[in-house]
Parts: C-alpha cells; sequence; structure tokens
C-alpha cells in the first residue's frame, strides 16, 4: 500500500507531465522528496525549479537543505548564502548555514551565523544550543555555559544542553571559577509556569522535521558514537567521564609565552589559513590558545569555496593566494612546487609533528593484524577474502578516500601500493565520518585514516600492522578497550612506536609557507614557530600526535 507521500509524487509527476515549466510542481515536489530523506531527488526538482525561476530565494533554501542531506557541506553554503542574497531573512536559514559551516570547521562563521539567528529570533533554543556547541568545541566553556542555560530556559527538555551544561560546569569548577547554581531553579520555575507557544517551535523546528539530520550542535553526542548505554544516566555518566579525562589532558602547564606572537607586522589584523582535515584537533585544541595570547590577532579557518577540504586544496588556495599559510598532512609535490613556480611563489614546507595511519576494522572481526605486503594486496584488489590472511571465510569489503581528495589516502597508496593502483573493488568516500559508520556496521569492512582520528574511536577496532607479520605492532598506548566498556578518550595513540618507526605507517605534518619575505612568510613562520614551542608540542602530543622535539 503506497503511502499519503507516495500518491502525493505520483500527482506531482503527472502534473509536471503536463506542464513542464510550472516551477511550483516541482517545488512541491521537492519537499516530498524531502521528508522522504531522497535527497538527490529532491536537489533536481529544485535545479529545475530554479532554472524556471532564478530570483527564487525560497528554492535557493530547499536546495541548500538537500545538499546539506547529502552532506554535501559547502554547497549547501553556496544555496543558502545565494538565498540571503536574495533578501530572504529567517533564523532557520542562518541556523543551517552555521551548522554547516560548523561541519567544515570553519568555527567562527559558524557563530556569526548562530548569533545573527539569535538576533532574528532571540526565543529558538535550537539558535543557542548551536552556538553553545561551537564555544564547546573550541573549549570556551563560559560561554557555552551560558548558551546552554539560555537553551534549557527555553526548551527545559533538552537533553544536548542538560549533558554538555553538566560538563561544563564541571571544567570550570576544576578550574576554579565560581559557577551559579540558582539555574535549577529558574528551569524549575519555567517548566511550571512557561507556555510554549506551539505555534512558535513549530516553525523554529519545521526544516528539522523536513530532513532527518541533527543540528551541529548534537554532534557532541557523537562523541561516544553506536555506545550500548542503555540510559540516559549511563549516558550522561560516561560523558562526565570523558571530560575529566579530558581536563587531566588539558593539564599541560602550557605558558603563555608560547603563544604570543612578538611584536611585529603580523602581531594584529586577521589571517586566513587552510588545508588538511587531519589538522582539526590541532585547530581546535592550538587556536584557542593563541587568541588567549593574543588579543589583536585572528585566525580564520577559511575553506574552498565548492571544493571540500583537504591538504591538496589548502596548497592549492595557497598558490593561488587565498591563504597566508597551509596545513598539509603531506609532503608537497613536484607539481604543486612546479606550479607555484610558475606562479611567482616559492613554497617552504617545515615539519611540525607526526602522525600514524591507523586500520580500522569492525570489532568483532578476529584477526591479529595485517603485513604491509598483505595491505598492499587488499587494496590493489589481489586479496579479497578475510581467510587468505587469518581470519574468518568473509568478503573484504575495503574502504579509502580519494588520493586527490585526502593527503592521508595519497600518502598510504604511495607508500603502501608503490606502483599499484587502488583495486577497482575498493569503495572511495569522502567522509572519515562515513567510513567510521561503515566499518562499525559491516564486519568485513576495512578502513584507513590517521591515528588521531581513529585510536580514541570505541566503535571501531585499530588493528596491528608490521613490516611483515612476526612483527606486527599495536597503535594502541595499551591493550584496546572494548567497545561495551569504552569511552571515547581512553584508547591512546602508541607514541612511542610512531616515533621510533616501529610501525610502518607514519607521516609527518607540514606548515606550507610562502618564502617570499611578506607578510604571508612573517605570519607563516610566527605560527610555526608556535606549534614548534615547548607548549606547542605539548598541545600536539595531548591532540594524539607526536611531538618532533
Amino acid at each position: 500500500m503506497k503511502s499519503r507521500e507516495e500518491h502525493k509524487i505520483e500527482r506531482y509527476t503527472r502534473k509536471i507531465a503536463k506542464n513542464p515549466r510550472d516551477p511550483s510542481v516541482y517545488y512541491k515536489r521537492g519537499k516530498i522528496w524531502l521528508e522522504l530523506q531522497q535527497y538527490r531527488s529532491a536537489a533536481i526538482d529544485f535545479n529545475a525549479a530554479i532554472k524556471l525561476e532564478p530570483e527564487n530565494a525560497e528554492l535557493f533554501y530547499y536546495r541548500g537543505l538537500a545538499y546539506l542531506g547529502k552532506k554535501e557541506y559547502q554547497r549547501s553554503i553556496e544555496e543558502w548564502t545565494r538565498a540571503i542574497d536574495l533578501k530572504l531573512q529567517s533564523s532557520d536559514i542562518y541556523i543551517y548555514r552555521g551548522q554547516a559551516y560548523a561541519k567544515i570547521q570553519a568555527y567562527e562563521r559558524a557563530i556569526k551565523d548562530f548569533t545573527k539567528s539569535i538576533e532574528i529570533n532571540p526565543k529558538c533554543a535550537i539558535a543557542y544550543c548551536n552556538r553553545a556547541s561551537v564555544y564547546f568545541v573550541r573549549e570556551n566553556y563560559e560561554l557555552a555555559l551560558k548558551d546552554y542555560e539560555r537553551t534549557l530556559y527555553l526548551e527545559p527538555q533538552n537533553k544536548l544542553a542538560i549533558f554538555n551544561r553538566s560538563i561544563a560546569i564541571d571544567i570550570l569548577e576544576k578550574q576554579g571559577k565560581k559557577i551559579n547554581r540558582l539555574l535549577q531553579t529558574d528551569i524549575f520555575l519555567a517548566k511550571k509556569t512557561r507556555k510554549l507557544n506551539k505555534k512558535h517551535w513549530r516553525n523554529c523546528n519545521y526544516s528539522l522535521k523536513i530532513i532527518s539530520i541533527l543540528a551541529i550542535g548534537y554532534t557532541a553526542l557523537e562523541t561516544i558514537p553506536n555506545a550500548k548505554y542503555n540510559s540516559l544516566d549511563k549516558s550522561l555518566e560516561a560523558l562526565k567521564q570523558k571530560s575529566e579525562r579530558q581536563i587531566d589532558k588539558n593539564n599541560l602547564n602550557l605558558k603563555e609565552n608560547d603563544f604570543k606572537i612578538k611584536k611585529s607586522s603580523v602581531s594584529r589584523g586577521i589571517f586566513n589559513y587552510g588545508g588538511s582535515t587531519v589538522w582539526g584537533k590541532i585547530r581546535e585544541r592550538i587556536e584557542p590558545e593563541i587568541s588567549n595570547a593574543n588579543p589583536d590577532f585572528t585566525l580564520r579557518y577559511l575553506p574552498h569555496p565548492i571544493l571540500n577540504p583537504s591538504s591538496s586544496v589548502g596548497i592549492k588556495m595557497l598558490i593561488e593566494n587565498q591563504l597566508d599559510f597551509a596545513q598539509s598532512s603531506r609532503p608537497l609535490t613536484a607539481k604543486e612546487i612546479k606550479l607555484a613556480k610558475e606562479n611567482g611563489i616559492e613554497l617552504q614546507q617545515i615539519p611540525i609533528a607526526i602522525d600514524g595511519i591507523a586500520i580500522a576494522t569492525n570489532p568483532n572481526l578476529k584477526i591479529s593484524g595485517l603485513s604491509i605486503s598483505q595491505l598492499r594486496d587488499i587494496y590493489s584488489g589481489k586479496i579479497t577474502n578475510w581467510q587468505e590472511v587469518g581470519g574468518p571465510d568473509l568478503e573484504i569489503i575495503a574502504y579509502s578516500k580519494p588520493p586527490e581528495k585526502s593527503g592521508t589516502a595519497d600518502y598510504f597508496i604511495k607508500n603502501v601500493l608503490g606502483d599499484r593502483e587502488l583495486g577497482s573493488t575498493i569503495k572511495l568516500i569522502n567522509s572519515t565520518a562515513k567510513g567510521l559508520k561503515i566499518v562499525n556496521k559491516n564486519r568485513g569492512a576495512i578502513f584507513y585514516e590517521s591515528a588521531a582520528k581513529i585510536i580514541p574511536q570505541c566503535s571501531v577496532k585499530a588493528i596491528s600492522i608490521g613490516y611483515d607479520t612476526d612483527r606486527l605492532v599495536a597503535p594502541y598506548q595499551k591493550s584496546k578497550i572494548n567497545s561495551d566498556r569504552c569511552v571515547p578518550g581512553d584508547n591512546q595513540v602508541n607514541l612511542k612506536a610512531f616515533r621510533d618507526a616501529s610501525y610502518p605507517l607514519t607521516q609527518k605534518l607540514y606548515v606550507v609557507i610562502k618564502k617570499n619575505g611578506g607578510l604571508e612568510e612573517e605570519i607563516g613562520l610566527s605560527y610555526t614557530n608556535i606549534l614548534l614551542s615547548e607548549s606547542g608540542q605539548k598541545a600536539l602530543e595531548a591532540a594524539g600526535f607526536v611531538s618532533i622535539r
């Protein structure tokens, strides 16, 4: 029996067949596709409507939702920016664009959009919660706490705000800061006396109901992906335990002077940088320290307007004078050096840390580990069953990021496959999160990524690897904690094995700068010196990378 939505789709399809020049029918059918989470079909319909009515801001708004559903965050940002340029002003559109900015780690832009959303609708709890979660990720717990409190006043049952508010309070109290405990009374009174305007909340949440995508604020709950906790209390306790471990790791005795930029032409101003997604954890840990030490100095992570962030894209933008310096998880290529010279630019790459590549498998896969030659045979398509490498009789389903879009994938293919190419059966994906979810659900799957991204996860198992099967080395500092007892952060990177190269797959991280004697070189060197300082190297190790000094 067909659903009501399917009947609507058929009705609109018939109308389009009769009059293919009517944009309103494409628009209506596109919205139904959104409700059904058929994002590609929705995007096609909104494309058709926009061709017929190119100045309709609402069409760009909904096409942005379709791209968000497809996790094409940069394209969704472009759609909503176009809608705003066409004078569409709503709380929702700034919430969604802010979510997309946060997904690509453009946190300052995200905060601005959430703030704009609040200005338009001061009673929309989602905007406060989203902004709070960005502050939380940036470790600005005081501002996060204020926004979570406002969220709870407006929406007392918001689980994320309850979770993270509790964690923020714990962190701030451990830092010796006083917390106003009167809020609990405020929330109680709000529950008793405040009458919610159902129509208001329905409007505020309308887009969330159209597509079942949680707001970026809720990505904080991804810190316990696929957790097997049976109650809210256990989940809350897990998050509290995680925060306590983070506090211990943050107790690094960092010296503020190490993050201070010496008085010069770059000690104040706004500077752009971008590049590798592997650097995400470094940016989150280092940027707040730099900002605190240099009030007049601002670093902006600038994403490419179309391309997904990567080492290659960052270097490309640097060569095209869109960035002041770039972050890379691989060395410069001869092609990049040549292209830079053709544009009158000399590039310099400075190593600041060492990262490892971890091989993720399903936690239930029984296998002791893999040698480099076995990895080569798997990813070239020669080995297709786990039984061939000492595992069960099970098909191997191998995943990789495209090498042209990922510095880690580029390094892996060059250093593991050598003169071979990726096998025809290897599945390409653009997202680390997607790769982890696939491996967690599929016992035969295998995926590789930066160890700093893989090792802390509970949902997958990083296997031992070695130069041969007799010399397998675990990527974990200690034995892997089973997923039913694990909270993200329990598992730590084997820094010793990465440092002495007994673990086979390690790579350096680089700051790429322009050697031109100008502001770009000066800011690049200043940033590099911060990372190479004593405190910078401590912060890098706390983020899961190996210091080189």
